[in-house]
């Protein structure tokens, strides 16, 4: 069942090829088997999903109306993505027992649809780093090489995506953190519009306006994204920012191609160094896109505050940290400050500047997000996309994130990947992975479309897909 990708588990439970039971059984091997070497799931919850798959087996073999990914293994990565009854640690030790009494939107379509949650997934406390270990379980390893990286802060789900143990997983992303992943672990990972996927928090609904957050898929396919996306996109009345219905299904996106796209490649986004194996195969897959019949132009995003850029991106995430900690405190009765010493201590001092940011301070950080939002905005006036690598680098050990590239230094506030700019705009994007590297680790290219245009973004991957076929290039565990 290893190669099976969540389309054909659930094409072959609803033609009684296979059945549910024996499917989440394969996939608790697969778990018991892989999981001691890759350390990606920090709860797994085999007992209630044996009995839904048996009610699933159950629905088919009396004919009811089943969902669309009846008896598919998901698996959930353990943040703000609650499963009610299932302990969500936040990969903090102080929340270790915490269990949530209501699922997340997303949860409930995925399980509404039949879908089987079988585990919930490792990430760095609060999903604070771009590695993926806590006080909790430890480290997460990336099944393309143990002593790698498999990013953060939704390692967890890529890596047990990527060695095979469920078909797809969900992750969140603040600054990147589905799609620096995705590309560590040779994924595809989708960072959908704002709104587009809802969270319905509470007490405050509007959490996520500085920066923008959202989940999404980490998938195989590009059409297991696409399926995904479609079972937990659209509007709930909870969220006051959910977009209404996609006119028709991402599904049939993806198919849809490049014939006469216009993408823009900006070499010199955030002015920084690439790698040049990672430029490579940047290139190889614009070539692709070349070969589908889509025009590749040189695009410039006319924009030079990368820095000041940055610290309004910390501006956010500080206060996104005090808020939370606040608001945790009021729902859960557990006050992270005094339980600082089994805290990192970079989330306290983000609590603590967060709690030390001003109202006026917040609101005029969004003036110069509103620059770089035009600066983008006028870039698709003359192209349907834009791509850039997804990382500066190929994948890494934890502790040796490269802080030069042919001696040229990264600048350290930006780190090596180029994601986060896109979380204070709003606009889609994914990584699409890319290739392998002369070190046989993964790398990807990251697509860019406008506003709301989630389907040009998966027409795009879908195309790469085609002529670059990376399923082959997944270790064999």
């Amino acid at each position: 069942m290893k190669q099976m990708s969540a389309i054909e588990i659930s094409q072959s439970i609803a033609s009684k090829k296979i059945s549910s039971i024996e499917v989440i059984e394969q996939t608790y091997s697969r778990i018991k088997k892989i999981n001691p070497h890759i350390n990606a799931f920090i709860t797994i919850i085999e007992s209630e999903a044996m009995e839904n798959a048996q009610m699933a087996d159950d629905s088919i073999n009396k004919g009811k109306n089943i969902g669309l990914i009846q008896g598919v293994p998901v698996a959930i990565k353990d943040l703000f993505a609650f499963k009610k009854g299932v302990r969500n640690t936040f990969g903090s030790v102080p929340f270790s027992d915490y269990i949530p009494d209501h699922s997340s939107p997303l949860v409930e379509r995925l399980e509404g649809e039949g879908s089987i949650v079988i585990g919930k997934t490792n990430t760095p406390e609060f999903g604070h780093l771009g590695i993926t270990d806590n006080k909790i379980i430890g480290r997460t390893a990336n099944p393309f090489n143990l002593n790698i990286t498999p990013g953060g802060s939704s390692g967890g789900s890529a890596a047990a995506v990527a060695s095979g143990m469920v078909p797809w997983a969900q992750g969140s992303d603040h600054a990147g953190s589905i799609r620096g992943p995705a590309s560590m672990c040779g994924l595809y990972g989708h960072f959908p519009s704002v709104g587009r996927v809802p969270h319905a928090l509470r007490p405050d609904a509007f959490k996520y306006h500085l920066p923008y957050v959202a989940s999404g898929p980490l998938t195989r396919t590009v059409e297991d994204a696409a399926l995904m996306l479609d079972v937990i996109a659209g509007p709930h009345p909870n969220d006051p920012d959910s977009l209404q219905e996609y006119e028709g299904s991402y599904m049939s996106a993806v198919g849809k191609g490049v014939q006469g796209m216009k993408i823009g490649y900006d070499t010199s986004f955030l002015n920084r160094p690439v790698e040049d194996e990672v430029r490579e195969r940047i290139e190889e897959s614009l070539e692709g896109l070349r070969e589908m019949g889509a025009k590749i132009v040189d695009t410039k995003v006319e924009f030079n505050k990368w820095e000041k850029l940055h610290d309004i991106l910390m501006i956010g995430l500080e206060l996104v940290y005090a808020e939370t900690a606040h608001n945790l405190k009021l729902t859960t009765g557990i006050d992270l400050m005094q339980h600082q010493e089994l805290v990192a201590p970079m989330i306290i001092d983000r609590i603590k500047s967060g709690k030390n940011r001003n109202a006026l301070e917040y609101r005029l950080a969004n003036n110069l997000r509103t620059d770089f939002y035009i600066s983008i905005a006028k870039v698709f006036n003359s192209v349907d996309l834009i791509v850039t690598p997804t990382m500066a680098v190929q994948p890494h050990p934890d502790e040796k994130t490269p802080i030069e590239i042919n001696g040229e230094p990264i600048p350290l506030k930006h780190g090596t990947s180029f994601t986060w700019p896109f979380n204070l705009t709003g606009n889609p994007a994914a990584s699409v992975p890319s290739g392998l590297t002369k070190k046989g680790l993964p790398v990807g290219i990251q697509i860019i479309g406008p506003r709301f245009r989630d389907d040009l973004v998966l027409a795009a991957a879908g195309g790469i897909e085609q002529v670059r076929p990376w399923v082959k290039d997944y270790p064999k565990w």
